[in-house]
């Protein structure tokens, strides 16, 4: 591996700990103490979580795609584009999957959100 692969290894690396860290820290703290919604009100202090949520969770995708642009044509597989294509599209198949079943699940088993939580589920909107 190059250098510059090593420094984008870390950049990712120090971009997902960061997005996981702050999502665990912010909410246990919401949690415990109340920190959002004691300073700024329930919808303000929600509403500032997920902004800098936001920015954190971007600046991890900006680093995953830097990451994959960086090592492309690192890894030499001897398999065919018709084995290789069908079954990266599988996998994105199988991910996506994943997470509209953990979305249904939840939906079906009414998960309880938490209190910072509470008011922004999504509701149908009346037809």
């Amino acid at each position: 591996m190059t250098v510059l692969m090593w420094l984008v290894l870390g950049y990712h690396l120090a971009s997902r700990l960061a997005y996981v860290i702050y999502a665990g820290v912010a909410l246990s703290r919401q949690k415990r103490f109340g920190s959002y919604t004691a300073r700024w009100g329930v919808e303000p202090g929600f509403r500032r979580f997920r902004r800098i949520a936001a920015i954190v969770m971007i600046n991890d995708g900006a680093s995953f795609v830097v990451a994959c642009l960086v090592t492309r044509h690192t890894l030499h597989l001897t398999l065919p584009a018709a084995v290789v294509i069908p079954v990266g599209a599988l996998l994105v198949f199988l991910g996506v999957a994943t997470k509209v079943m953990s979305n249904y699940t939840n939906h079906i088993v009414h998960t309880e959100l938490d209190a910072f939580m509470r008011g922004n589920e999504w509701v149908k909107p009346a037809a």
